[in-house]
């Protein structure tokens, strides 16, 4: 059996321990007095355990999340709250949750995909976090060869880890690759952009003549509750990783940001309750810019013109 799109059928590896778990479940929203009291007492809290951070973010988040769109509207009614919140924050740093092989998982259910399906010859190849995993890429780009491998909350740092069985096995023609998290987990964009550069070398190394398409890191509604800086930090590293590209063969910069916003606002009707990942309207914003840029690149690749 051939199949053009394989990706798993569930959304997998979005849990807690990978930023994104803001799961939308019946409860009675806190009130921000007693989401006061909690952060005071989490900056009195005097030794800071993984499950200490853990539970910090499953209870920020989810009252950051349920006031998304009266912040929206009035931010200055949060401003001494947001303070505090980004004051204790920082005892709380999310990069140091997560433990390299926590993928391992995700990575053996896409080898049992493998062993199961034909794969396509010179595919295109969605890689990255779960922006990647939520995409229906098979249906968005149905004139391609398309394997989706996202695994959701993943890094730039996990997908060099498990480039090997995520990349290069795939002998892809084109590799379309989207990751924000570093940034949401505190790295600086200096940080995210040598792993870029580590990726680009491996990619020209090992499977010369595949181009590249670096997907810049999108805004979202949660972006200031997940950090300060974390917004201008993604906006920085896009524009870092810009100039990169700007001098390398076979990779572009495709912008996938500007279009997610109107009249200078960033629409909020693009994206799912939890104010982070895209519904379909979002990817509808993506889809065409994409694809004008598969059209651009994958007939004129020197492994897709080997293979023909």
């Amino acid at each position: 059996m051939t199949v053009k799109n394989l990706r798993l059928p569930t959304i997998a590896a979005i849990s807690l321990c990978c930023v994104w778990a803001v799961v939308a479940v019946a409860h009675e929203p806190e009130t921000a007095e007693s989401f006061q009291f909690f952060l005071k007492q989490s900056q009195a809290k005097q030794s800071i355990e993984t499950a200490d951070v853990d539970a910090f973010y499953k209870r920020a988040l989810t009252f950051w999340n349920d006031r998304l769109q009266d912040y929206e509207a009035h931010p200055e009614h949060y401003q001494s709250l947001l303070a505090l919140y980004y004051e204790v924050q920082a005892r709380y740093p999310l990069n140091a949750v997560p433990t390299i092989e926590r993928f391992r998982p995700d990575i053996e259910k896409f080898k049992e995909l493998d062993a199961r399906n034909t794969l396509p010859a010179s595919p295109i190849l969605f890689v990255g976090s779960s922006s990647v995993v939520f995409w229906e890429t098979a249906h968005a780009f149905p004139a391609y060869p398309v394997i989706n491998r996202g695994f959701g909350g993943s890094t730039l740092a996990d997908v060099n880890y498990f480039y090997d069985d995520v990349v290069k096995k795939y002998l892809p023609a084109v590799i379309v690759v989207y990751c924000d998290n570093d940034i949401y987990r505190g790295d600086a964009p200096d940080v995210f952009l040598q792993r870029f550069e580590e990726f680009a070398t491996r990619i020209s190394r090992d499977l010369p003549g595949t181009a590249l398409l670096f997907l810049s890191m999108k805004p979202t509604p949660s972006d200031a509750f997940f950090g300060k800086r974390v917004r201008a930090n993604a906006e920085r590293t896009n524009r870092l990783v810009e100039a990169f590209v700007a001098k390398q063969k076979n990779m572009r910069f495709v912008d996938v940001a500007s279009v997610m916003y109107q009249e200078g606002k960033l629409r909020t009707d693009i994206f799912l309750p939890d104010g982070v990942h895209m519904n379909a309207k979002g990817y509808a914003l993506w889809n065409p810019i994409v694809g004008e840029q598969l059209a651009a690149v994958y007939q004129g690749s020197a492994r897709h013109s080997k293979l023909d």
